[in-house]
């Protein structure tokens, strides 16, 4: 497990500090916000109006296109989002994301 600042860290996939617009729709309401970075499990949106923890929502994000996932943490101008997808999809999730970040 990796350790930040003395806290362990429950990331399974590492972080990738990748830049876009991103949609984000709960019911009805679709929210735009900032990609601020992504992993095979989930992605830290800014730019964002708050949204409730638990909320789930359908993230659009340019590359990976649409996948479902739950608000993890809800504050002012940020919200993170777990990805609610099977451990294979979060694998391929994460070899797309190693493979964008080497041909930048």
């Amino acid at each position: 497990m990796n350790k930040t600042d003395g806290i362990g860290d429950k990331r399974r996939h590492p972080r990738y500090p990748l830049k876009g617009r991103v949609q984000a729709r709960a019911g009805e309401v679709e929210h735009e916000g900032r990609l601020k970075d992504v992993s095979g499990g989930g992605a830290l949106l800014d730019g964002i109006q708050p949204l409730e923890n638990d909320l789930f929502v359908e993230l659009h994000l340019e590359g990976l296109g649409r996948l479902p996932g739950r608000v993890v943490r809800g504050r002012e101008d940020e919200v993170a989002v777990k990805f609610m997808v099977d451990e294979d999809e979060e694998m391929r999730i994460a070899k797309k994301l190693k493979r964008i970040n080497f041909n930048l």
